[in-house]
């Protein structure tokens, strides 16, 4: 008997019975529909089908990376997420900042690239798989199944509200991107898609660019604000009235500092 068939007979939709075979966490329904799936699977003896595709998840991205950062953490567990649910059985996931370096890896049935990568290393890993698809990472790589990111749509809409919200003293805080190259190895030289954007927007807008490199973590954060707040002090310099932060974590450190240094210009 098919999933199809299953599903009719516990008046549900197929994909409510593959989530509930496939045990998925986010699966909502009562605990009635539950058990009525769960009786009718039972009383037919339905097998569940082992996976037809095997996948290996490689990450430019250390473990200790995602797990602080909101945007990757999300990233990472709906696409194991969708993998439970579609049948695809993730036989690995290469950490490659923690672990090896790409020369390493032997010939993969499917990859899914959670970028950033050098265009050299994203060629050699479509050399070693027989289905690659790339996640996050906006270098155009011709020939190159890829999921990229609209950050520089997100970023121009921010940008202008704050023009129509009468904020034009609007700084950038930020830092270095890391992508890692054929070896497995970090390569600080990719210019980020917000930080571009901003850049060009300014200077569309006729206003001068303010940008403050000083990392990606909470606590550059906190040293970015703190820095804001010293050269106010110092010189005559006009104290932002709008800040986009480059991800997450930098915004949590300046709310942060807001909050101890007792900020009224920030939303």
């Amino acid at each position: 008997m098919t999933i199809r068939e299953i599903a009719k007979l516990a008046d549900v939709s197929p994909g409510v019975v593959s989530r509930v075979i496939n045990q998925d966490p986010s699966l909502r329904i009562s605990t009635t529909t539950r058990q009525r799936i769960e009786s009718i699977i039972k009383k037919i003896g339905y097998q569940r089908k082992t996976s037809r595709y095997e996948i290996v998840i490689l990450l430019a991205l250390s473990q200790k990376r995602v797990s602080q950062d909101p945007y990757f953490s999300d990233l990472l567990q709906n696409i194991l997420i969708y993998c439970r649910q579609n049948n695809l059985k993730v036989a690995k996931t290469i950490w490659l900042p923690d672990n090896v370096a790409l020369a390493q890896l032997d010939k993969l049935h499917g990859v899914l690239v959670i970028g950033p990568f050098t265009t050299a290393a994203i060629k050699r890993m479509k050399r070693i798989s027989n289905a690659f698809v790339l996640v996050d990472d906006n270098t155009s790589v011709p020939k190159t199944n890829q999921v990229k990111s609209n950050f520089d749509q997100i970023t121009n809409k921010i940008l202008d509200d704050f023009i129509i919200d009468h904020r034009n003293r609007i700084s950038f805080v930020g830092g270095s991107i890391e992508r890692i190259n054929q070896s497995g190895k970090t390569w600080n030289n990719l210019i980020d898609l917000r930080l571009s954007t901003y850049y060009e927007w300014s200077k569309k807008h006729t206003l001068v660019p303010d940008i403050i490199n000083v990392g990606l973590t909470i606590e550059d954060g906190k040293k970015a604000a703190q820095y804001l707040l010293n050269r106010k002090k110092e010189t005559n310099y006009s104290f932002p009235n709008g800040i986009i932060a480059l991800n997450d974590l930098i915004a949590r450190g300046l709310i942060a500092t807001r909050s101890d240094q007792s900020f009224t210009c920030w939303n």
